[in-house]
């Protein structure tokens, strides 16, 4: 019993210290966004070693059998390396295993979140430390880049919209523990708080897309818990605290609504989507003109494409790409049905805070897996929700068992 306590402890401790540490990495002390290029950031090998050691506290093979999710994810992997090894063979080109390692690392992250069994209370404690972190490094980097919390001409080129689905994921994970867990109306204040804090330095660091998903899912968080569960005191204190806060960033800013334009259109051109959608329109081209092995027949040059799937079938074609959009579909179908069917509980939080990713997955050209450091909070709460869901359902057999016949 004391072994288990212990390596309980072991867990939560370096899931805790690795989710701090990806964090971390986005400080302006090791990662400087406004640049022409980026050097390789020097906590990378302590992330990669922090990984290592967090996946063999939490390594499970019965996880990988039982769940059925898991399995199914699993098998996707092994079919996209072997796609690897045929693309080695006949093309000549390594490419694919840069995707492989990419889902490869996010099925890590899932194990993790699903064996780390987290109580409540440990969860709440992982989910703020973690945006406090996360908000004290975007407060160093707007201070350091901006000078203040300005809409500046001078734009973060590298990593900001990585950092966009950062304070994204942690302020709907913020919302959703918010409105689930049964604690003080301070408690929840708190949490409220933090979240409106994530958001607004989401739109000054201009990570427009982030900015709009994050207010999408909110307002679909507050729609689902007042439908579900019609608690008008719950619902005046919501509309209070917001006024409040609302109140507070008015004070600050003369217009918020022009702070929020501004970040859209400042220093922009006619085209607001920064010449994704003309890259995106190309790829669709390239589909058209070479449907089942895309650029690997054409050899096209042209800038990566701003959208996961059209990147994928653009670069590979619908065969070329078949086990990379398998998976890709599987897991936005997985996750949309549970999003849309499951009451918004604590043991949801996972599905709700990965829709981030996925929706940002139509706008930027690696997620939901990669960047890691991007990707590590959606998919280690994915695996949260999928234990919590199994453990629910392994209780209520169990109770349904001793009841009388």
């Amino acid at each position: 019993m004391k072994d288990n306590i212990v390596l309980h402890f072991l867990k939560v401790c370096s899931l805790l210290v690795l989710l701090l540490l990806t964090a971390l990495s986005y400080h302006p002390m090791f990662s400087s966004f406004v640049t022409d290029w980026q050097d390789i950031n020097p906590l990378k090998k302590y992330i990669y070693l922090m990984m290592a050691v967090t996946f063999f506290f939490h390594i499970g093979i019965k996880s990988l059998l039982s769940e059925s999710f898991i399995r199914n994810y699993f098998k996707w992997v092994l079919l996209i390396v072997l796609w690897g090894l045929i693309f080695v063979v006949f093309w000549d080109t390594t490419d694919y295993f840069g995707e492989s390692k990419n889902v490869m690392i996010a099925l890590m992250f899932i194990l993790i979140g699903y064996n780390a069994k987290l109580k409540n209370n440990e969860l709440l404690i992982i989910l703020i430390s973690y945006s406090v972190m996360i908000l004290y490094c975007v407060y160093c980097q707007i201070v350091s880049n901006f000078g203040g919390f300005i809409i500046a001409d001078t734009y973060m080129q590298y990593g900001k919209n990585t950092l966009g689905v950062m304070t994204s994921s942690s302020c709907v994970a913020m919302g959703v523990v918010a409105i689930s867990l049964n604690k003080k109306y301070y408690c929840k204040i708190c949490l409220w708080g933090i979240a409106l804090l994530l958001l607004f330095f989401t739109i000054t660091i201009r990570a427009r897309a982030a900015f709009i998903v994050t207010i999408f899912l909110i307002l679909y968080i507050l729609y689902r818990k007042f439908k579900d569960n019609s608690n008008l005191k719950s619902l005046v204190v919501v509309v209070f605290i917001s006024l409040i806060l609302g109140g507070v960033f008015l004070g600050m800013l003369q217009n918020l609504w022009d702070y929020i334009f501004d970040s859209f259109t400042q220093n922009q051109s006619s085209d607001l989507t920064s010449g994704r959608m003309s890259r995106n329109l190309f790829a669709i081209e390239i589909i058209a003109e070479s449907p089942l092995f895309g650029n690997l027949i054409t050899n096209y040059t042209y800038e990566w494409i701003h959208n996961y799937a059209l990147r994928q079938l653009s670069s590979y074609g619908i065969l070329g790409s078949f086990p990379l959009m398998g998976l890709y579909v599987s897991l936005v179908v997985f996750v949309v049905k549970n999003v849309i069917k499951r009451k918004l509980t604590l043991l949801t939080l996972g599905y709700f805070v990965f829709m981030v990713p996925v929706i940002i997955s139509w706008e930027e050209p690696t997620f939901p897996y990669a960047p890691g450091t991007g990707a590590i909070l959606p998919f280690v709460l994915m695996g949260y929700s999928l234990f919590k869901q199994k453990d629910e359902l392994q209780k209520c057999c169990v109770r349904c068992h001793k009841l009388p016949v």
